[in-house]
């Protein structure tokens, strides 16, 4: 059985290196995650490359705080992230449905389940070590430029941040185990998050433990270094949600096939 799971998850990694996925990816997650912090700080630089400010002009530039310098990143890879995330994975299953590769892979006793999980765990590892090497460069910088952070901070922001990539994985596997072309995998996903987007800016407030709650229960976590009941409860929500969209896809694969 796990002989069978590992066929297909081998074949994704091996893929995803051909493609060199594994070397861009995470370097653009570097590029996101420090972008924001490093243009602050050398503002007033580049303000006097450009050719400064008005005479009589008055820019005061606020400081910012470790913390506050963290959290920039997570507004980069919470939509330019997600996004590159779904345009690499829209087509993981889709894509295969109109080639041959599905059909042969489909010659060997590969069961639906094993088939959805071992690509999902492929993009997962992509994925997280994407996300801790950016996240990482961010924390080099933050301690460099703005003043410590301590790494048991940044440590447990990166491992509940890493819940909500995996969740997004499953919704693209989910959609990706009926959807006939890629572009549908990656339209039906980019208006679920945005559709949960919206939910959780109207009924924010009754909806504690709602899954985009993550970031603001995030900011809590970085500045008071405590993990509150609420981020507890909504790391346990997304994992007992992606489990269900990643069984369901499984099931849904089952019956379509190729």
């Amino acid at each position: 059985m796990m002989s069978q799971w590992y066929t297909v998850f081998k074949k994704e990694i091996i893929q995803q290196w051909h493609n060199k996925q594994l070397i861009w990816f995470p370097i653009v997650f570097i590029l996101l995650a420090i972008m924001d912090p490093i243009t602050f700080y050398f503002l007033p630089e580049l303000l006097e490359l450009t050719g400064g400010l008005p005479e009589g002009a008055i820019f005061e530039i606020p400081e910012l705080q470790p913390e506050e310098a963290l959290l920039m990143a997570l507004e980069q890879l919470n939509t330019f992230g997600v996004l590159l995330l779904v345009l690499i994975s829209m087509g993981t299953i889709a894509r295969e449905r109109s080639s041959l590769i599905g059909e042969m892979m489909f010659t060997k006793p590969i069961r639906p389940f094993q088939y959805v999980f071992a690509k999902w765990g492929a993009f997962v590892i992509l994925t997280v070590l994407a996300l801790t090497v950016g996240l990482l460069m961010n924390w080099y910088y933050v301690n460099i430029l703005f003043g410590k952070l301590s790494f048991k901070t940044f440590s447990l922001l990166l491992m509940f941040y890493s819940l909500w990539f995996l969740f997004v994985l499953a919704i693209i596997l989910f959609y990706n185990s009926f959807a006939k072309k890629q572009w549908y995998v990656a339209l039906f996903t980019i208006v679920t998050l945005l559709g949960l987007t919206l939910i959780n800016t109207l009924f924010n407030h009754y909806l504690p433990y709602f899954p985009n709650q993550l970031t603001s229960e995030l900011q809590l976590l970085v500045t008071t270094g405590n993990i509150s009941v609420e981020l507890w409860g909504i790391a346990i929500i997304l994992l007992i949600v992606s489990c269900c969209l990643l069984s369901s896809a499984a099931i849904i694969f089952k019956r379509i096939k190729i």
